[in-house]
Formats: C-alpha cells, sequence, structure tokens
C-alpha cells in the first residue's frame, strides 16, 4: 500500500505529464491496481512483464525508499541497484549493460554510465573505475511479480558510496 501512495503522489506532483517517460506510465498502471502483500523486508517493484522488454534492459522504477533503483534484466536474470551514478548524479538508466569478461571469460555484468563510463558490478556493486560503490538490493520473484530488498545486500563491501539524496543531476 505505500509503494502505490507513492507512486500515486509522485504521478500527481508532476508539473507536466509529458515529462513522464514510458516506463513512469507502466509504472503508474501497475502500482495502481491491487497487488499481493510484499514479503517482509522487501517492497513490490512490479509484475515480471513490466521487466521483460526485448530491447530494453534497465527499467527505472520509484520506490518507497528515499533513494531510486533501476532494476536490470540482463540475460533473463534480474538485479536492483541504485539508479544514480555516484560521480555526478546520473541515472544510471540512461546507460547500459555490459558483460564482464577477461581474456574470453565472461565473470558477470556491470551497468555503465552514459555520462562519463564508469561502469558498477551487478552483483557487488563495486566500480571498475574508482573506488565508489553503488547499493545492489536483492530480488524475489513470487508468483510472476518482482519484489526488491529495502535494504542492500552489498553493505559488507568497501568503498564510498554517494547516491545524492536520491535525486537525480540535470547533466545528460
Amino acid at each position: 500500500m505505500l509503494a502505490t501512495a507513492y507512486r500515486l503522489t509522485i504521478f500527481r506532483q508532476s508539473s507536466l505529464a509529458s515529462k513522464l517517460t514510458q516506463n513512469s506510465f507502466k509504472s503508474l498502471r501497475f502500482m495502481a491496481s491491487a497487488h499481493p502483500t510484499a514479503p517482509e523486508g522487501y517492497f513490490f517493484a512490479g509484475p515480471m512483464s513490466a521487466f521483460s522488454h526485448e530491447t530494453q534492459e534497465i527499467f527505472p522504477i520509484d520506490t518507497p525508499l528515499n533513494k531510486r533503483i533501476a532494476i536490470v534484466n540482463r540475460k533473463k536474470k534480474l538485479s536492483a541497484v541504485v539508479n544514480i551514478c555516484p560521480h555526478q548524479g546520473v541515472g544510471l538508466h540512461k546507460g547500459e549493460c555490459v558483460d564482464i569478461e577477461d581474456m574470453g571469460i565472461t565473470w558477470g555484468s556491470a551497468i555503465v554510465c552514459a555520462s562519463h563510463g564508469w561502469s558498477f558490478d551487478l552483483e557487488t556493486g563495486a566500480c571498475g573505475n574508482t573506488r565508489f560503490v553503488i547499493d545492489v538490493h536483492d530480488i524475489k520473484v513470487v508468483e510472476d511479480n518482482v519484489y526488491v530488498s529495502l535494504k542492500p545486500k552489498n553493505g559488507n563491501i568497501q568503498g564510498p558510496r554517494r547516491d545524492f539524496g536520491g535525486k537525480e543531476s540535470d547533466l545528460n
């Protein structure tokens, strides 16, 4: 219920509906509908179908948390990361996903910031370019519904974290 109210409030406070992305409208549609109670320590992010598009891998979502989250569907594996690059606050959903590989062996996947190319491991949140770390949240899929943990799962990873208070910068 908290997530539903939060997203509806965000929509009502928007001065121009045209500024909302297509994902915001999808988000509003499924958040306004009834959904099952989230497991303890998790919030409802949406139905699995909302994160399963052939042409898109990164899906920004609004949350009941004081931070933005992006759901990443990379090779049919879901990840949830803070949607703010710690460098200058650009939304990571504007970037792309890549494989982390060494000599032809794929070790994992990363999300790359569109502004300056900083890459973050989707499992650990560690940056391949600096000491910075982004929060990574656990995901549960229950009966085709996606739930994201309220607390990050990578608290043990050392490094500075900065999310600009959950507000994306105006940089492109």
